[in-house]
């Protein structure tokens, strides 16, 4: 996570970042982008520290879309 809360794939994982073609291979795209998702609401989560508000609005969607995610990829805004 930047500075300005923005997500840079700098912040993306080494293994996603390094060889985002062989990453895709194994998947489908619903998988590949679900994962992708879960990884970037965890990462904004505890960034923000549980903070739904601040959290959603990083990453440009709206508080009960991220509501709605969390509870898709069994998330719990505690563990943050």
């Amino acid at each position: 996570m930047s500075q300005d809360g923005k997500t840079k794939i700098y912040y993306l994982p080494r293994w996603i970042k390094n060889r985002p073609i062989k990453f895709l291979e194994n998947h489908t795209l619903p998988d590949a982008v679900g994962i992708i998702e879960k990884y970037l609401i965890i990462q904004n989560m505890t960034y923000f520290s549980g903070n739904q508000v601040r959290s959603a609005k990083a990453m440009g969607i709206s508080e009960g879309t991220l509501r709605y995610k969390l509870k898709k990829y069994k998330l719990s805004r505690k563990c943050f």
